[in-house]
């Protein structure tokens, strides 16, 4: 039978991975929005940190960017992928923290 010390150093564990994934999710969002920011204000800048941001989030948004309809249609020229990906990060922020925060 585990002892009751055992049972609480694995919630906090539980708990710190949550917080730490969440947070983790957290950072992304912001990442995205910064980018969505920069390509309106300096688009085409070569800043270390600017590439750094444009570099990390295209790796969540390029296949996003791929099942997305292209062309002049009902979507216009504006890519609505960076959208999709904060939609898709703040729902799965959400089931990580709804869903294992209460277990």
């Amino acid at each position: 039978m585990p002892q009751y010390t055992d049972i609480m150093l694995a919630l906090m564990t539980l708990s710190f991975l949550i917080d730490g994934l969440s947070l983790f999710l957290s950072v992304l969002s912001w990442m995205i929005i910064l980018r969505i920011v920069i390509s309106w204000i300096a688009p085409g800048s070569q800043h270390p940190a600017l590439l750094f941001i444009f570099e990390t989030t295209e790796q969540i948004i390029a296949p996003i960017r791929r099942h997305l309809p292209r062309g002049q249609g009902a979507w216009g020229m504006i890519d609505w992928s960076p959208l999709v990906a904060l939609i898709l990060l703040d729902l799965l922020r959400y089931l990580i923290v709804a869903g294992l925060g209460n277990l």
